[in-house]
C-alpha cells in the first residue's frame, strides 16, 4: 500500500512538472508577442501591428495586467492614428470622409495637390469644408529633410504631420463664424495666428503617429533655438512639448 500510495505521489508531482514546462514556451510565446507588438507600433508598422494584434486569447492570461493593458491602449490609439479613411487620404483621387478630431466629428472633401490648404465655402446654406495636401509622400518611408532625418525621420512621419494639422486648422476654421474670424483677425492677426497654429500642433501631436511624434517634438525644439525662438510664432511651438499627451 504504502509502495501504490509513493507511485500516485510520483506521478502526480511529475503531471505538475509537465505543466510547468508546458507553460514556460507559452509565456516566451506571449512575451515575444507582446515585444512585436510594441515594436510594430512605436514604429509605424501597421501592416505588421494589425497581424501582431490578433493575439490569441490563451496567451494574455500569460501577461501581466500592464502588459494587457498596453495592448488595450495601442488598439484604441492605432485606430486613432490610422483610422480608416487613411487609405483615402493618401490617394490621388478626391474623396468625401468624415472626421473625428479631439472628440469632435466633421465631413471634408479632400482634394489632392501640391500644398495643404483648407477651403471652407457656404453655398445655399450648405457648408463645404474641403481640404488639400500632397498625399505622395504619406507613409513613405524614405529619409525626411536633411535637418530631420539626422534624427531618424521620414518623408512620411513630416506627412503625418500635415494631414492632422490642415484638418485641425479646418476644424477651428468652421467652428468660428466668418464675421467672428474676420473680426478676430482685424483685431490681432498675430495673436489668432498663434492660436491656431498651438491649436493645430497639440491636435497633430495627439492623433499622429509615435513616430511623428517623435518627429514633431523634434521640430519643436528649434523654438528654443536662438535663430528661431525670437519670432512671434514661437511660443507656439514651445507649448505642444509640455501639452503631447500619447
Amino acid at each position: 500500500m504504502k509502495r501504490w500510495n509513493r507511485a500516485l505521489c510520483v506521478i502526480a508531482l511529475m503531471s505538475v512538472g509537465t505543466g510547468a514546462l508546458a507553460a514556460a514556451p507559452a509565456k516566451e510565446q506571449a512575451r515575444q508577442r507582446y515585444d512585436q507588438i510594441a515594436e510594430a507600433f512605436l514604429n509605424s508598422k501597421w501592416a505588421a501591428l494589425a497581424e501582431a494584434l490578433k493575439v490569441p486569447s490563451g496567451q494574455l492570461r500569460y501577461l501581466t495586467p500592464q502588459q494587457r493593458a498596453d495592448i488595450q491602449y495601442v488598439r484604441k490609439t492605432a485606430s486613432e492614428c490610422r483610422p480608416r479613411w487613411w487609405k483615402a487620404a493618401k490617394s490621388a483621387k478626391e474623396a468625401k470622409f468624415r472626421v473625428t478630431l479631439l472628440g469632435r466629428n466633421m465631413l471634408v472633401a479632400y482634394t489632392p495637390g501640391e500644398k495643404s490648404n483648407v477651403n471652407v465655402q457656404t453655398i445655399g446654406g450648405q457648408q463645404t469644408i474641403g481640404v488639400s495636401w500632397n498625399p505622395s509622400p504619406i507613409d513613405s518611408q524614405e529619409p525626411a529633410v536633411k535637418s530631420m532625418a539626422a534624427h531618424g525621420c521620414t518623408a512620411g512621419d513630416l506627412a503625418d504631420l500635415t494631414v492632422w494639422r490642415t484638418l485641425a486648422n479646418a476644424q477651428l476654421m468652421v467652428s468660428m463664424p466668418i464675421r467672428t474670424l474676420a473680426a478676430l483677425q482685424e483685431r490681432d492677426k498675430e495673436g489668432l495666428q498663434r492660436y491656431f497654429l498651438f491649436r493645430t500642433n497639440v491636435a497633430a501631436l495627439y492623433h499622429c503617429s509615435p513616430r511623428a511624434r517623435h518627429a514633431a517634438l523634434i521640430s519643436y525644439l528649434a523654438a528654443f533655438m536662438k535663430k528661431y525662438g525670437s519670432g512671434p510664432m514661437a511660443g507656439s511651438s514651445r507649448g505642444p512639448l509640455s501639452s503631447a499627451r500619447r
